[in-house]
């Protein structure tokens, strides 16, 4: 027999990272793989473009959200 345990309280953290991303005051340098599932690369782009400069975007080609190392390396 299984009960119901309410978690409605528990995924009531909201964390707004647009919010988060437009106060930060270092340079950014955001690598993002074009295939990630955690974090979908438009999303990536859309934080991206809500941060202040200097900033700098690179699109990893064919990684995932945890296999970015090895597949590309950028150059600057």
């Amino acid at each position: 027999m299984f009960s119901f345990l309410p978690i409605g309280p528990l995924l009531g953290t909201r964390y707004d990272v647009l919010e988060k991303i437009r106060a930060v005051k270092t340079p950014l340098l955001e690598l993002h793989g074009d295939r990630d599932e955690v974090v979908p690369f438009d999303q990536g782009k859309l934080v991206f473009a809500a941060a202040p400069q200097p900033k700098k975007f690179i699109t990893l080609a064919d990684a995932d959200h945890n296999d970015i190392s090895g597949r590309q390396r950028p150059v600057f």
